[in-house]
């Protein structure tokens, strides 16, 4: 993953979507549009492997054009509080234990 990311090892290496698919060396858009049981990746969501976030905070989305200020400014965009994994969270508003319970 960090030889993907260039040597960017850390939050820096996964702290937001695009960082991340390039971690996992997905450089194109070749999936988009299909379902996740349609693709070769898989998601472990067995409950066993789960922490409890402490907080899940709705914001807007980043990045998104404002020309549609309606659309840009809905709160779609999940995560969880203090995850320094996140894209555009703060060094201030890190927490110790990266949000999980």
């Amino acid at each position: 993953m960090i030889k993907n990311r260039s040597g960017k090892s850390g939050v820096l290496l996964t702290n937001g979507p695009a960082k991340m698919m390039q971690a996992f060396g997905i450089h194109d858009k070749n999936w988009n549009l299909h379902f996740l049981s349609d693709s070769p990746f898989k998601i472990d969501l067995e409950d066993d492997h789960r922490k409890p976030a402490q907080e899940i905070i709705a914001d807007k989305r980043v990045g998104i054009n404002q020309s549609d200020p309606v659309w840009a400014n809905k709160k779609l965009r999940y995560y969880v509080a203090g995850n320094p994994y996140v894209s555009d969270m703060k060094k201030r508003n890190y927490a110790k234990n990266n949000g999980w319970a």
